[in-house]
């Protein structure tokens, strides 16, 4: 069983049963303690209440708690105070973009317009007019280009097989349409899309060109206030729109590619004879690119183009000749060429054996 003896009280026979108080008139242990009936803790009268009688715990005086004691209390800011009647709780502060704010009717969208400047005998003008639609959008896009954006072509209206309205616009008018996820649409193969980024910001600037008679176009509006900035003159040459190769510059990529000159190369030379970078009106990559659209258009028939070309001579070449043979599967596998001078050379001196220094170097 063990002694018991320490969990006995002083002056009580068992360790169970609490003495009776005549105060309180209840049964416990130890000295009485009186209990407040104002803040329901015990130790203290409802007479002798910090609470009640507003005693600082800090100091010690009377007619203020310790939070609202001089030393303690900080300053106050220039912060906004909350308006009365409002709860501070639920307030909440959302982030919209500009396409979610203008769904909207009680969001007002502040936004900083921005006006090109550019001459005058280079700007748009209403009742301004044109012969034809590619004239007018050739010098709108000679604006654009002054001014620091690009611009694409926007919708139109037809009315009796005449284009009767056509909308220029800048390139950020609009916004991504929304993308949806629709499983049904899709093929048995997984679906990847790129995640692409916008450069989409609800332009408003455009102009719109009307024709009466399909002949001559008359500016009707023209809205030249921009949501966006603009781009310096020295980098509107890296603009999408402003980025393509003429028809003498893709030229010039295939006559020397025909030199074993990669695109590389020649934009490099493109870049010495225009004079720097930005009058080429081109990167290294779109030289890239054209020279792979005319591989990918080659395809699996370049050794119909050798033979067609060969063909050719033999046509307007006397003394020229050529045999060549196919296996199983129509693949060229052998290819013997001899022109006028090769057969003087052969009947001259036999057998010749010619080293190809440059064979597996040009890639």
């Amino acid at each position: 069983m063990g002694n018991n003896s320490k969990f006995k009280r002083k002056g009580t026979g068992s360790s169970s049963t609490p003495p009776f108080c005549g105060n309180c008139k209840k049964k416990h242990f130890g000295k009485y303690r009186e209990n407040c009936n104002f803040c329901k803790i015990s130790g203290h009268r409802e007479e002798e209440c910090k609470k009640k009688l507003k005693i600082c715990y800090n100091c010690g005086e009377a007619g203020h708690f310790r939070p609202e004691f001089p030393k303690l209390v900080k300053p106050a800011d220039n912060k906004a105070k909350p308006v009365e009647g409002t709860n501070k709780k639920n307030t909440r502060v959302f982030q919209l973009t500009t396409q979610e704010a203008e769904l909207i009717p009680d969001v007002i969208a502040d936004e900083r317009l921005y006006i090109p400047e550019v001459e005058p005998s280079a700007t748009p003008v209403v009742r301004m007019q044109f012969t034809s639609i590619e004239q007018e959008y050739v010098f709108y896009q000679t604006y654009a280009k002054l001014a620091g954006f690009s611009t694409r072509k926007g919708g139109e209206v037809h009315s009796g097989g005449i284009t009767k309205t056509k909308y220029f616009v800048c390139s950020k008018e609009g916004h991504k349409p929304l993308f949806i996820d629709d499983v049904y649409s899709k093929s048995k193969k997984p679906f990847k899309s790129r995640n692409r980024g916008t450069i989409r910001t609800g332009c408003k600037a455009q102009l719109m060109i009307c024709s009466v008679d399909g002949r001559s176009y008359t500016v009707k509006k023209f809205v030249d206030g921009h949501n966006h900035k603009f781009v310096c003159l020295h980098d509107i040459h890296m603009l999408p729109a402003y980025m393509q190769l003429s028809d003498v510059q893709e030229v010039m990529i295939w006559e020397l590619g025909t030199l074993n000159l990669g695109p590389v190369k020649a934009f490099h030379i493109m870049r010495k004879r225009y004079g720097g970078f930005e009058n080429v009106g081109a990167t290294v990559d779109d030289c890239k690119n054209f020279k792979n659209r005319i591989n990918i258009y080659i395809g699996e028939y370049d050794a119909d183009m050798v033979i067609n070309r060969l063909t050719d001579k033999k046509q307007y070449l006397v003394d020229f000749s050529f045999e060549y043979s196919v296996d199983e599967e129509k693949r060229l596998n052998g290819l013997f060429w001899a022109d006028g001078l090769c057969k003087c050379n052969f009947m001259e001196f036999g057998d010749v054996i010619s080293f190809d220094a440059t064979f597996k170097t040009n890639k």
